[in-house]
Parts: C-alpha cells; structure tokens; sequence
C-alpha cells in the first residue's frame, strides 16, 4: 500500500528508499518508484485543460505544472477549470501524473480570480517555466 505520511511518501509503511532497498525490482520498475520520493502534495488550482494534460498551478507558491491523467483526462474526471484541489502530484517517465486522489472544494472563483489564473499561466508559458516534470 502506497501512502502519504506527512510530507514523506511509504510503501507498505517504508520510506521509498527502505522499500527499494528490501525489494528486487528490475530496473525500469525500481526507477519508477525512486522518483516517487519527489512527490508534490499541495493544494493547487486547476486552471485549463490541454490537449498534452491540465494546468496546475500551486496555491502555495504559484509553480506551474502540466500534469497528465493515465486513464481518463482530468476534463473528464473534474469537467470545466479553475478548480481549487489538494493532490499529490507524482513523477512518472517524465512527466507528471497524480494518484488521482483529490480533495475538492466547491468554490465559485470570480472574473478577477480567473484572470490571475489565466496570468500566472501565461507567464509561466512565457518564460518557460512550466514544469512538465519533478
């Protein structure tokens, strides 16, 4: 079983580092669960959804993030952005995925939050600053 405690992501109540260590993986599995030890649990805005995965950004410090669904689009899981969440978001093969776990909360942004979304996207599209990976 594959939890959060704190800030520190376990696997069957080990950290990800004592589980790779007591557990033969092959490789390709083994880097996979290594990369699970940079985990971004956060509160974060959905902002837009894309053809390449939706927008987040983070609530806490306004990281862009492009994050992919594996098996159904976040447009399809949460239908139309902005949506305000707390997930945890997760590398995986280079980009970044969430184990679709949310907290949702039902908030009606208005015309002037919407925008500052929109901006700190842009920006962030601007300057090349969305993360696709962690």
């Amino acid at each position: 079983m594959v939890k959060i405690n704190g800030e520190e992501l376990n696997i069957a109540g080990k950290t990800v580092a004592e589980y790779l260590a007591s557990t033969a993986l092959p490789d390709e599995y083994a880097q996979i669960v290594a990369g699970w030890a940079q985990c971004k649990r956060g509160r974060y805005i959905l902002e837009r959804h894309l053809k390449k995965g939706s927008v987040f950004i983070s609530a806490e410090n306004g990281t862009v993030y492009m994050v992919k669904g594996l098996f159904s689009t976040w447009a399809e899981m949460l239908g139309e952005a902005p949506v305000l969440l707390d997930a945890v978001l997760i590398p995986f093969q280079g980009s970044i995925i969430s184990d679709g776990l949310v907290v949702l909360y039902q908030i009606y942004f208005g015309k002037g939050a919407k925008e500052d979304f929109k901006d700190a996207y842009m920006n962030a599209k601007r300057n090349n600053a969305i993360r696709f990976s962690i």
